[in-house]
């Protein structure tokens, strides 16, 4: 059975009637304010539309909007305003509004609207779908990465669990593609990416391409000691492909250099700091030789 989009509806509409005929064709869920929106987002639930009463907020409903175009998770959504006066619309389309309605249109015009916005931001979402994938490796891209690494921190500061990275780097990658060839090289990088994927067992792991040769691994709710483990798979597992590099200072198969971080976000942190203490005890493998796990919990 196909999913309903879903429509956040944020304030207390007065007249009901406006929604009840959309309940056959779009899930709708409520918000009272913007402090709900935030529970629910943290929560992971799916929007397509936003549906934000104007009179039912006061003075709160232009704030709102204006917040809802900054949110990272929220400023791609298409923004339905409820507005009575109709001298208001200019301002609401600056705030960000893709649409303004007032309460008295007929039903069909203002479901149609409604519809016609959800059907845009399905088409927009497919093409950013495809952004959102590595080209060679199929694996999430690093943009992906980063956009879920924000989703998880935030939802992390809210339930209090920590979140670990991986970072994954190929030792001497780079005279690999100098003596056997780009071509191979992109090869290398396909089996690796296949080899790595398995090790996300679960639906909130993620694996991305982050860089040239390098590779990210991103565990919610996983305490060092556990991404540890996952680490060491990742290494055996490219140990195990028994690819020959006859140019690496480290061996003469393909190997890599793991550095993992593991730290409950605060409010005083980033989520680039999980990134960036990754980074540097990725580096201290590479220092002590490559082809090794080394981590850290902040």
């Amino acid at each position: 059975m196909q999913q309903l989009p879903t429509l956040l509806v944020i304030g207390s509409l007065s007249d009901d009637s406006l929604l009840t005929g959309l309940t056959e064709e779009i899930s709708l869920i409520y918000a009272k304010d913007a402090d709900a929106v935030i529970d629910i987002t943290s929560d992971g639930e799916s929007i397509d539309c936003i549906l934000l009463d104007a009179a039912s907020l006061g003075d709160e409903a232009h704030e709102t909007c204006l917040w809802l175009k900054t949110d990272k998770e929220l400023k791609m959504l298409p923004i339905v305003v409820i507005e009575a006066e109709s001298s208001q619309m200019t301002r609401w389309l600056k705030a960000g509004a893709n649409d303004v309605l007032n309460a008295s249109l007929p039903l069909e015009i203002f479901f149609n609207r409604i519809k016609l916005l959800i059907e845009l931001k399905h088409k927009t979402g497919l093409l950013s779908g495809l952004a959102a994938l590595d080209e060679l490796t199929a694996l999430a891209s690093r943009q992906r990465l980063n956009e879920y690494l924000d989703i998880e921190w935030r939802r992390s500061l809210r339930e209090y669990y920590p979140l670990s990275l991986i970072k994954i780097d190929i030792d001497g990658f780079t005279a690999f593609n100098d003596h056997y060839g780009v071509g191979v090289g992109d090869d290398v990088l396909k089996r690796l990416a296949r080899s790595l994927e398995p090790l996300c067992k679960r639906a909130a792991d993620m694996i991305s391409r982050y860089g040239a040769d390098e590779f990210v691994i991103l565990l919610p709710a996983v305490e060092l000691e556990n991404a540890l483990v996952v680490a060491e798979k990742a290494l055996e597992s490219v140990r195990q492909l028994n690819i020959e590099h006859s140019h690496s200072t480290v061996s003469d198969r393909i190997t890599v250099s793991i550095g993992v971080a593991s730290m409950e976000p605060n409010r005083d942190s980033r989520c680039q700091d999980l990134l960036d203490e990754a980074g540097e005890i990725l580096y201290r493998a590479q220092q002590a030789g490559g082809d090794q796990v080394q981590g850290i919990a902040v």
